[in-house]
């Protein structure tokens, strides 16, 4: 057998990893083989051997440059090694070179969607729908993913169900109907629909996570903690689907009692996410001072007259910034803008720009903005973006009517919070050691700033714990502060019917309620780093 027959059968048995050595093997034959090259990198890719992958597609492009193919690994690859803006141009590339390439640009739909852009992720999705046609299995997967985008949840479970209509056993469509069923309050519902994607395909592991958090764990879950342990131990999950596991099964032992048990399931999900999704600290710290420096006192002026518009809720994760815009979107002048990127990109690109004065860029930014807002309906609209807690000079200055709610927890209790939930990786910070403590120190220490320089009347301080201990009249205080009137819907934010898309949605979905202080104590023994942020 030649060195091409051997790695034929290698891949035709579901080992790219042994088929490596033989692909590499002919192409010292046949160097110039631009099928060869992309073979390798598929096989590379599907072994985790990003790097390798990326350079051996990279050489097949520049063999044949029309290869639409290797453009789409290529993507695929990139987007892996965390290179999301060289992913989506291949992906767009992919489909320019090959009009039924619809998996590029479905794809490109889904990398626009986890980096939150979710008006181009609809629009890429809807092309697909069009281009594909309603009545294949892709057309309506798209079409309920656009649907899924733009917030009409109603039209994507129709849409996903339309789909497994078509495909009863399609992994994809059964999670992605199980997540809309979470993100509308129907756990109930979800569970079955999420088990039963995992039993079609176990690439898809991680959902135990979604599962796990739909209610509290109890005895009669053995058969469910044990299938997750079971995936625990199979190998070939990516890092990814491993963290999300090793949460799920914190989760289980934390409801089951095992503390030290549970954390060191926590310190196994964080470990790995460190490894995908590293943070940067001395890099975030000389971001914050360079935050400091740029605004000085005086910087963001004091405005008079008409009240606020715009809500920006920040803080950290986990401090209670789903709960409050619950809270202020049940309001009838109020609508719920989610987890806008606006002022992250904006930020990140006055960065990057090297400018130390980001004049030139306030009244464009201003207008796109309340552009973007604009569309959402109401006069009133909330972002909650919590790390939008960088970027307040900014968005005072350019939208100086904008009023800021800042949620405020225990330090320890965030950052325990933090350590126990999965985020999107995408998301730049850590979940846990010392790179969390310095974080939230970070935090800490530009929030102290923006108390100090911003306009008093336009910061409203908000603590988690007390509106827990005291709801009504805290929120009393919420509402004249934002320049609304009293609304009894307001006390009861379970009832919003909103749908939740954060690692909050199961929690909003519960009246509010004071959490026993032992809740997060109890973990102080077995905390680690994050037991420096304890503040008493």
């Amino acid at each position: 057998m030649t060195a091409l027959d051997h790695a034929a059968a290698f891949l035709r048995a579901g080992q790219p990893a042994e088929a490596v050595p033989f692909l590499r093997a002919a192409l010292r034959e046949r160097p110039g083989d631009a099928g060869l090259w992309h073979d390798l990198g598929v096989a590379c890719l599907e072994s985790g051997d990003t790097p390798a992958a990326i350079a051996a597609l990279r050489r097949a492009l520049a063999l044949r440059p029309d290869f639409a193919d290797a453009e789409l690994r290529l993507g695929i690859a990139l987007e892996r090694a965390g290179e999301y803006a060289a992913a989506l141009r291949c992906y767009e590339a992919a489909a320019a070179r090959d009009p039924k390439a619809l998996d590029a640009r479905y794809r490109a739909g889904e990398l626009l969607e986890s980096l939150g852009d979710t008006e181009a992720a609809a629009a890429s999705f809807r092309r697909v729908a069009l281009e594909a046609g309603a009545r294949t299995l892709l057309g309506r997967m798209a079409a309920a993913r656009a649907h899924w985008r733009q917030g009409d949840h109603a039209a994507a479970e129709r849409g996903f169900r339309a789909a497994l209509a078509l495909s009863p056993d399609n992994a994809l469509a059964l999670e992605s109907l199980g997540l809309v069923l979470t993100e509308t309050g129907r756990f109930d519902a979800a569970r079955p629909i999420l088990e039963a994607a995992v039993a079609r395909d176990a690439a898809r592991s991680g959902l135990y996570y979604e599962i796990a958090r739909c209610r509290k764990l109890g005895p009669a879950d053995a058969p469910l903690v044990a299938a997750m342990r079971a995936a625990l131990a199979a190998p070939g999950h990516d890092p990814l689907q491993r963290a999300r596991l090793w949460l799920a099964l914190g989760k289980a032992e934390e409801d089951a009692g095992l503390l030290a048990a549970a954390m060191r399931a926590y310190d196994a999900a964080a470990e790995l996410r460190a490894a995908f999704a590293p943070f940067d600290s001395a890099r975030f710290t000389a971001r914050i001072d360079r935050l400091i420096a740029a605004f000085p006192p005086g910087r963001v002026a004091a405005v008079a007259g008409a009240p606020a518009r715009p809500i920006l809720i920040v803080g950290l994760p986990r401090s209670g910034t789903t709960l409050v815009e619950q809270i202020l979107s049940a309001h009838p002048d109020v609508a719920g803008g989610g987890e806008l990127p606006f002022w992250n990109a904006e930020g990140l690109a006055w960065e990057a720009s090297g400018a130390g004065d980001p004049e030139p860029l306030l009244a464009p930014a201003a207008s796109a903005y309340l552009t973007r807002l604009g569309r959402i309906g109401k006069s009133r609209v909330t972002d909650k973006m919590p790390l939008n807690f960088q970027w307040l000079g900014l968005a005072l200055a350019a939208v100086p009517r904008a009023i800021v709610v800042h949620c405020r927890r225990d330090l320890a209790a965030t950052a325990l919070s933090i350590h126990r939930t999965h985020f999107n990786p995408r998301l730049p910070f850590p979940t846990g050691g010392a790179a969390l403590v310095a974080y939230c120190q970070d935090y800490a220490r530009l929030m102290a700033h923006w108390r100090a320089v911003l306009p008093p009347a336009r910061l409203v301080e908000l603590d988690y714990e007390t509106l827990v201990a005291a709801p009504e009249p805290t929120i009393r205080q919420l509402l004249a502060a934002c320049g609304l009137d009293f609304h009894a819907g307001c006390l009861a934010p379970e009832r919003n019917p909103r749908a939740l898309t954060t690692p909050s949605k199961w929690q909003a979905r519960r009246p509010i309620e004071a959490a026993p202080a032992r809740d997060w104590r109890r973990f102080l023994p077995l905390m680690g780093d994050l037991r420096t942020l304890t503040e008493g």
